[in-house]
């Protein structure tokens, strides 16, 4: 279409700073569309025809999509799209397991159905607003707590590699900043000077509330977490998301959950040719092997058997994936392919949570199939067990986009305020209905 008269280059502007996949479809037949990837900070650059466009914008950060329709007129180079809200911001979300009691208890004090979605459950509700005066309103808990609450932010290291009582405060902070910016804190793992072999979690601690936390990939491209300011009917509280700034990367975390069938090589800026540089890291080459396996590909890893990344201590993704790639590669079915399969998932169970979303739903699913379809009962029994301690794993999740991170019920952690022997303190404060008061931040 270069050169042609009708043509015009068309800046797509994302509603935040954030990696996107922008799908234009034109609104008559002989308008020619465009599949585009975004730079880091949502925005992307193509050539389209003057005329009408439906605009379907992907956040792939948390896989919002929102729908716009816009006109294309010439006379403007280039024609520059804005989308969503000015300033660009992306509105926090705060969908919390631990939200769906009260909720319920809102929807019959409200004379409301109680059937509900627990997966629908919002926080983030006006309605919610009469009921939690009066709950919090209590003379156990004056209104004042739910006005304004204490918040800490820390991170942690698995010293013993997954066992039990191994999380310690990660005392090699060096080169990392939190930084406030309006009224959210961004942290840029990226700049972390020191990268150790253990795994790292992050904990978000509000008063009043069960600990958000989430682990840590230490991608070679970078991660940033955001963790911003919500409003919501319970009092101010706090939504943490990951951000891999590396738009490709973006993509195929979002690819893991099996949203682009037709494959992602197909998206104008994407960049396949990362595909063949194995072992930058073992979060990125199970970001590569969980996409493959949604697409229907047989995924590579840099070595044999479930963790070949010898500078790194295991994680359960690798197990899983590899669980995956046992059952993929058998021409046909056995009692001990079956065994082979549920020892490496029982052993991705004892390393802990993953780090992805899509590892817990890939672990499900394999555990459901043994537990109906191997001829060995037990085996089905084992599976059946396995898939139980999944499930009880996920009732604690919560939607963070492609990663994996769950709510913690400790009453010790919902003062605020994290212990300093298990976690080190990054940033703290106070939250306000309108405003995120830094008192302490790591410098």
């Amino acid at each position: 279409m270069i050169g042609h008269p009708d043509v015009h280059n068309v800046r797509i502007v994302g509603p935040a700073h954030v990696p996107y996949h922008f799908r234009l479809i034109g609104m008559k037949r002989e308008l020619s569309g465009a599949d585009l990837l975004s730079n880091k900070d949502g925005v992307a650059e193509t050539q389209l025809q003057v005329g009408s466009f439906l605009c379907y914008a992907e956040d792939l950060t948390t896989g919002a999509l929102t729908t716009t329709k816009i006109n294309i007129i010439g006379g403007v180079d280039p024609f520059i799209v804005e989308l969503g809200e000015k300033p660009r911001q992306t509105p926090a979300s705060n969908f919390r397991p631990s939200r769906i009691q009260a909720y319920q208890l809102f929807r019959t004090a409200s004379a409301a159905p109680v059937d509900i979605d627990e997966d629908l459950a919002p926080v983030v509700s006006p309605n919610l607003t009469e009921y939690a005066a009066k709950q919090f309103s209590r003379a156990t808990t004056p209104l004042t707590s739910r006005l304004e609450k204490r918040f800490s932010i820390g991170l942690s290291i698995d010293l013993t590699s997954a066992r039990r009582g191994g999380w310690r405060a990660f005392q090699r902070v060096e080169g990392l900043h939190p930084r406030k910016d309006d009224n959210q804190i961004i942290i840029n793992f990226g700049s972390l000077a020191f990268r150790p072999k253990e795994r790292l979690r992050l904990s978000v601690s509000i008063e009043g509330d069960q600990v958000w936390q989430v682990n840590v990939p230490l991608f070679e491209t970078g991660l940033n977490a955001e963790i911003a300011l919500v409003k919501s009917g319970f009092g101010p509280e706090l939504a943490l998301r990951l951000v891999a700034p590396d738009p490709s990367l973006s993509l195929v975390l979002a690819g893991s959950s099996g949203s682009y069938p037709g494959g992602l090589e197909r998206i104008s800026g994407f960049q396949s040719d990362r595909r063949g540089k194995l072992d930058a890291d073992p979060w990125t080459d199970l970001s590569w092997a969980l996409a493959d396996i949604r697409a229907g590909a047989v995924p590579r890893l840099p070595g044999e058997g479930p963790w070949p990344w010898d500078k790194h201590d295991p994680i359960s993704d690798g197990y899983v994936v590899w669980a995956w790639m046992i059952a993929a590669s058998a021409d046909k079915t056995s009692l001990s392919l079956d065994q082979r399969c549920l020892n490496s998932l029982v052993q991705a169970r004892k390393l802990g949570r993953p780090y992805f979303s899509a590892t817990s739903e890939l672990a499900a699913e394999m555990l459901e199939a043994l537990a109906l379809s191997s001829n060995d009962s037990a085996i089905r029994a084992n599976a059946k067990y396995e898939a139980a301690i999944w499930s009880r794993r996920g009732k604690t999740k919560l939607k963070t986009g492609p990663f994996y991170a769950w709510e913690r019920p400790e009453r010790n952690l919902q003062a605020g305020k994290l212990p300093t022997g298990n976690y080190r303190t990054l940033a703290s404060g106070r939250l306000r209905s309108d405003a995120l008061d830094l008192e302490k931040v790591l410098v």
